[in-house]
């Protein structure tokens, strides 16, 4: 690496820009890039058919994930390059509050339809291998921030994952739900039992990290639970 590669870096971390418009911003992406990223005002069944207002089409009625709220689109680049940068370093603090300010936005629409105030904000338990690989737990980090801005309960360590399995990216439906399937457990019942439980990742695909981690919430009383995801991957 040359001397001027080098400088340019140290640049880059003193006075971040954001990698949209090339501007100064304290924030990864700037609120001006920020307000151009469309918010899903619909919310769209567990199976991605067409928009619902909280229902569950008939295929998905049983499914114990009551509900998903994604605040934008994966398939919008700027939201797809924001994640991935907010995995690792040097973007982890300033992407972490341009996804959490998406969030909100998302939340805010759907104000008069959610009672945040009685509900428990739980993050997806992440990978241990990739927890050590990147020296943090980013939907941990996700679901602290969105506690302190909320001003909600969060348990962060109550839902367990007790297996380790190989990623998802490659696998089908049916073999991303065997790999999943006893995965995670709940440490505590008493601190969920009849609660409103608000699970919280980056993107929501194919949903079977989020069904799974609802099923042993459900098994344990959860009276509800609702998936929190910044994104959401459509696939058809």
């Amino acid at each position: 690496m040359s001397f001027e590669k080098i400088k340019k870096e140290l640049l880059n971390l003193l006075y971040p820009k954001c990698p949209f418009c090339l501007r100064e911003s304290s924030e990864l992406a700037c609120k001006d890039c920020l307000e151009t990223i469309p918010i899903l005002a619909s919310d769209f069944c567990l199976c991605s058919k067409n928009p619902k207002t909280f229902l569950k089409c008939k295929d998905c009625r049983n499914e114990p994930l009551d509900q998903i709220i994604s605040a934008v689109s994966y398939q919008d680049k700027k939201v797809s390059l924001l994640i991935k940068l907010y995995k690792y370093p040097p973007y982890i603090k300033s992407a972490k509050e341009s996804l959490v300010y998406l969030i909100l936005k998302s939340l805010l629409l759907r104000e008069e339809k959610l009672d945040l105030k009685n509900g428990l904000l739980v993050p997806v338990p992440s990978e241990y291998g990739k927890i050590k690989e990147r020296g943090f737990d980013p939907i941990l980090l996700l679901t602290q921030s969105l506690s302190l801005k909320l001003n909600m309960e969060a348990k962060l360590n109550i839902l367990k994952k007790i297996k380790r399995t190989p990623s998802q990216a490659l696998l089908t439906l049916e073999e991303r739900r065997l790999n999943l399937k006893d995965a995670f457990t709940v440490e505590n019942i008493e601190l969920v039992k009849g609660k409103t439980i608000y699970l919280i990742d980056d993107v929501y695909t194919t949903g079977t990290t989020l069904k799974e981690s609802a099923k042993v919430l459900k098994l344990a009383k959860a009276k509800k639970v609702i998936g929190i995801t910044v994104a959401r991957e459509f696939l058809n």
